[in-house]
């Protein structure tokens, strides 16, 4: 992915790729509202095609991420 396309959820832009894993692939990104560096974590669509709970989790999962501060 490129800075030409579009950001996801209308304000996270995709810088490179970090690594991809059992999930998805994560990518370094930027949040547009407030230029801090974030991680963007894409979900393999064949996980959540055949888990709809697969979603939710993944949500809980990004709001407990959200919460942690660390330096790193």
């Amino acid at each position: 992915m490129s800075l030409d396309k579009p950001p996801i959820g209308g304000h996270y832009q995709i810088l490179s790729k970090i690594g991809d894993g059992g999930m998805g692939t994560v990518f370094q990104g930027t949040d547009n509202r407030t230029n801090q560096t974030v991680a963007v974590k894409l979900l393999k669509t064949e996980l959540v095609d055949g888990d709809p709970g697969m979603i939710e989790r993944f949500q809980r999962e990004g709001e407990a991420l959200r919460q942690v501060n660390h330096p790193n």
